[in-house]
Protein backbone atom coordinates (compact mmCIF):
# COMPACT_ATOMS: atom_id res chain seq x y z
CA UNK A 1 0.00 0.00 0.00
CA UNK A 2 2.81 2.18 1.22
CA UNK A 3 4.74 1.38 -2.31
CA UNK A 4 2.18 2.76 -4.50
CA UNK A 5 1.35 5.96 -2.52
CA UNK A 6 5.12 6.21 -2.69
CA UNK A 7 4.85 6.01 -7.04
CA UNK A 8 1.66 8.50 -7.36
CA UNK A 9 3.94 11.17 -5.13
CA UNK A 10 7.00 10.68 -7.52
CA UNK A 11 4.94 10.59 -10.51
CA UNK A 12 3.18 14.00 -8.95
CA UNK A 13 6.49 15.76 -8.29
CA UNK A 14 7.56 14.92 -12.02
CA UNK A 15 4.20 15.93 -13.32
CA UNK A 16 5.13 19.58 -11.41
CA UNK A 17 8.16 19.94 -12.50
CA UNK A 18 7.61 19.71 -16.02
CA UNK A 19 4.60 21.66 -15.85
CA UNK A 20 6.51 24.29 -13.85
CA UNK A 21 9.29 24.09 -17.08
CA UNK A 22 6.42 24.57 -19.35
CA UNK A 23 5.02 27.65 -17.62
CA UNK A 24 8.45 29.30 -17.60
CA UNK A 25 9.27 28.69 -21.23
CA UNK A 26 5.28 30.06 -22.00
CA UNK A 27 6.47 33.44 -19.95
CA UNK A 28 9.41 33.73 -21.59
CA UNK A 29 7.99 33.51 -25.14
CA UNK A 30 5.03 35.80 -23.81
CA UNK A 31 7.82 38.31 -22.88
CA UNK A 32 9.27 38.31 -25.98
CA UNK A 33 6.45 39.23 -27.90
CA UNK A 34 5.35 41.78 -25.64
CA UNK A 35 8.88 43.38 -26.17
CA UNK A 36 8.67 42.73 -29.87
CA UNK A 37 4.94 44.50 -29.87
CA UNK A 38 6.03 47.60 -27.99
CA UNK A 39 9.81 48.11 -29.77
CA UNK A 40 11.88 47.36 -26.87
CA UNK A 41 14.79 44.97 -25.93
CA UNK A 42 13.18 41.73 -24.25
CA UNK A 43 12.05 41.84 -20.97
CA UNK A 44 13.58 40.37 -17.86
CA UNK A 45 11.40 37.46 -16.38
CA UNK A 46 11.50 39.35 -13.14
CA UNK A 47 12.33 43.17 -12.17
CA UNK A 48 15.77 43.66 -10.84
CA UNK A 49 14.96 44.22 -6.87
CA UNK A 50 16.88 47.44 -5.27
CA UNK A 51 18.86 46.55 -2.04
CA UNK A 52 17.52 48.91 0.88
CA UNK A 53 20.29 51.71 1.98
CA UNK A 54 21.84 54.67 0.88
CA UNK A 55 21.30 55.74 -3.24
CA UNK A 56 24.47 55.30 -4.76
CA UNK A 57 26.95 57.80 -5.25
CA UNK A 58 26.08 60.56 -8.03
CA UNK A 59 22.45 59.79 -8.09
CA UNK A 60 19.91 62.05 -8.08
CA UNK A 61 18.70 63.07 -4.61
CA UNK A 62 14.75 61.88 -3.95
CA UNK A 63 12.56 65.24 -3.95
CA UNK A 64 10.67 65.63 -0.41
CA UNK A 65 6.86 66.73 -0.41
CA UNK A 66 7.13 70.51 0.41
CA UNK A 67 5.94 70.49 4.12
CA UNK A 68 2.74 72.04 5.10
CA UNK A 69 1.43 73.83 8.10
CA UNK A 70 1.61 71.59 11.12
CA UNK A 71 -2.34 70.84 12.20
CA UNK A 72 -2.73 72.51 15.97
CA UNK A 73 0.14 75.16 15.39
CA UNK A 74 -1.09 78.79 15.86
CA UNK A 75 -1.34 81.06 12.78
CA UNK A 76 0.71 84.69 13.00
CA UNK A 77 -1.45 86.96 15.21
CA UNK A 78 -3.80 84.01 17.11
CA UNK A 79 -2.98 83.97 20.55
CA UNK A 80 -2.07 80.35 22.15
CA UNK A 81 -4.07 78.30 24.17
CA UNK A 82 -1.96 79.33 27.34
CA UNK A 83 -2.80 83.03 26.74
CA UNK A 84 -6.24 82.47 26.33
CA UNK A 85 -6.76 80.04 29.25
CA UNK A 86 -5.62 83.68 31.16
CA UNK A 87 -7.60 85.59 29.41
CA UNK A 88 -10.76 83.38 31.21
CA UNK A 89 -9.38 83.20 34.25
CA UNK A 90 -8.81 86.53 34.61
CA UNK A 91 -12.94 87.28 33.47
CA UNK A 92 -13.86 84.58 36.17
CA UNK A 93 -15.48 85.62 39.41
CA UNK A 94 -13.98 82.78 41.11
CA UNK A 95 -11.31 79.71 41.09
CA UNK A 96 -12.54 77.74 37.69
CA UNK A 97 -11.45 74.06 37.41
CA UNK A 98 -10.25 72.91 33.70
CA UNK A 99 -13.21 71.54 33.09
CA UNK A 100 -15.09 74.80 33.38
CA UNK A 101 -11.94 76.21 31.73
CA UNK A 102 -12.32 74.42 28.84
CA UNK A 103 -16.36 75.51 28.64
CA UNK A 104 -15.55 79.15 29.25
CA UNK A 105 -12.80 78.48 25.96
CA UNK A 106 -15.42 77.00 23.29
CA UNK A 107 -17.61 80.09 24.43
CA UNK A 108 -15.00 82.42 23.08
CA UNK A 109 -14.84 80.41 20.13
CA UNK A 110 -11.15 78.39 20.73
CA UNK A 111 -11.61 74.72 18.53
CA UNK A 112 -9.12 71.55 19.03
CA UNK A 113 -9.26 67.95 17.15
CA UNK A 114 -7.54 67.02 20.30
CA UNK A 115 -9.83 63.49 21.51
CA UNK A 116 -9.33 65.02 25.13
CA UNK A 117 -9.50 68.74 25.10
CA UNK A 118 -10.03 68.61 28.79
CA UNK A 119 -7.09 66.96 29.29
CA UNK A 120 -5.05 69.41 26.98
CA UNK A 121 -6.51 72.05 28.94
CA UNK A 122 -5.57 70.26 32.42
CA UNK A 123 -1.83 69.75 31.05
CA UNK A 124 -1.17 73.65 30.05
CA UNK A 125 -2.78 75.11 32.93
CA UNK A 126 -0.27 72.94 35.41
CA UNK A 127 2.67 73.64 33.01
CA UNK A 128 1.57 77.87 32.88
CA UNK A 129 1.70 77.10 36.80
CA UNK A 130 4.99 77.02 36.65
CA UNK A 131 5.67 80.11 34.91
CA UNK A 132 4.03 82.05 37.44
CA UNK A 133 1.01 82.93 34.39
CA UNK A 134 -1.68 81.36 36.79
CA UNK A 135 -1.89 80.63 40.64
CA UNK A 136 -3.52 77.51 41.96
CA UNK A 137 -6.33 78.81 44.55
CA UNK A 138 -7.61 75.52 45.63
CA UNK A 139 -7.24 71.77 44.87
CA UNK A 140 -7.85 71.62 41.17
CA UNK A 141 -8.81 75.65 40.84
CA UNK A 142 -7.19 77.98 39.46
CA UNK A 143 -6.82 81.82 39.24
CA UNK A 144 -5.01 84.52 37.48
CA UNK A 145 -2.65 86.23 39.38
CA UNK A 146 -3.67 90.09 40.27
Amino acid sequence: MNETWAKQVENFKRAAATLEQEFVARKQTLFAKLAELMGVAAAPATPAKRKPGRPPKGAAPIAKPAAAARPGRKARGETTLPDRIVKVLRGAKRPMNAREILAGLQKVGWQTTSAEPQLMVYKTLHRIEKTGAVVKADRGKFVAPK
